[in-house]
């Protein structure tokens, strides 16, 4: 049981301690670990300069959207090589930070680029370049973002999961995003089809619970990916109880599990750590 803790830290008025909230959060029942931010390299993150105890997963996407601000060609689903190029970098500056903490157990990589050149091919090739690197037993998963579709404008905007699940290689799996996946159906149903469809292929590692909602919110505009809370915290959230359930009896019991939700605006570390604590309360055990 993995949690996004950096979501909920972002929001609020009040300073965050982080030392604090991430002991809180590793004290709740059944949680194993949060979920890190990459961000560049060299530049200074809290998060990571600390040695929380558990064992836990890094994502990309702060460092990746970080560099798509500046260069939609950057990623390792790119037409560019440069591009390409860029991305395995980063890919390369977290694997440091994988031997340096020595906790980190999965490693949450992204399909992107956004210049409309992104394809399972180059991706591929770049997953085949990362995986013949020293991880140190850290597991390389793909967290399937919302995918860029025609007439609808995206969020994330990587490659579909279709696309995601032809360019694995053995060893590497998929692990879905409830928020991202109904911000791509704009359905809550999303998720549960890309659960099924990674699980009947034989790769799903595992199911981030962030909620999403069709209508806006204090956290932001509709389908937007602001990691809202579960439904009965946050009226617009479409991540309900029933539709958190099904997903966990889909995912099954290999699967790991994990809750990255935002605080209400103006949190103190109190009530970001019992949004936290309520989202949780609403995983049954995986089936």
């Amino acid at each position: 049981m993995l949690v996004g803790a950096y979501a909920a830290a972002a929001t609020g008025a009040a300073p965050c301690d982080l030392d604090r909230l991430a002991e809180g959060i590793l004290a709740l029942d059944g949680v194993t670990g949060l979920e890190l931010p990459f961000t560049e390299p060299g530049v200074p993150n809290p998060w990571l300069a600390r040695r929380f105890e558990g064992s836990h997963a890094l994502t990309l996407i702060p460092a990746l959207f970080g560099r798509l601000r500046k260069d939609p060609e950057v990623g390792l689903a790119s037409g560019s090589a440069r591009g390409r190029t860029e991305a395995i970098a980063l890919v390369e500056g977290a694997r440091r930070v994988v031997h340096e903490l020595g906790s980190i157990s999965v490693v949450h990589l992204q399909s992107s680029a956004r210049a409309g050149s992104a394809s399972r091919a180059a991706f591929a090739d770049s997953l085949a370049a990362i995986q013949a690197l020293d991880w140190g037993g850290a597991r390389l998963v793909v967290e399937h973002c919302d995918a860029a579709l025609p007439g609808q404008e995206a969020q994330k905007g990587f490659l579909s999961l279709a696309d995601e699940i032809a360019a694995l290689l053995p060893g590497i799996a998929v692990t879905v995003n409830w928020g991202r996946s109904a911000i791509e159906t704009r359905s809550p149903g999303g998720a549960l089809q890309h659960i099924t469809a990674a699980r009947s292929a034989g790769c799903l590692a595992g199911v981030m619970f962030s909620g999403a909602g069709a209508s806006a919110s204090p956290f932001g505009a509709a389908w937007a990916d602001v990691h809202l809370p579960a439904a009965g915290l946050e009226p617009t959230s479409l991540m309900t109880a029933e539709a958190i359930a099904d997903c966990v009896g889909m995912a099954g019991p290999g699967a790991y599990l994990g809750v990255k939700v935002a605080a209400p605006p103006h949190a103190d570390d109190a009530l970001r750590l019992s949004t936290i604590a309520r989202t949780l309360e609403l995983l049954p055990e995986a089936g």
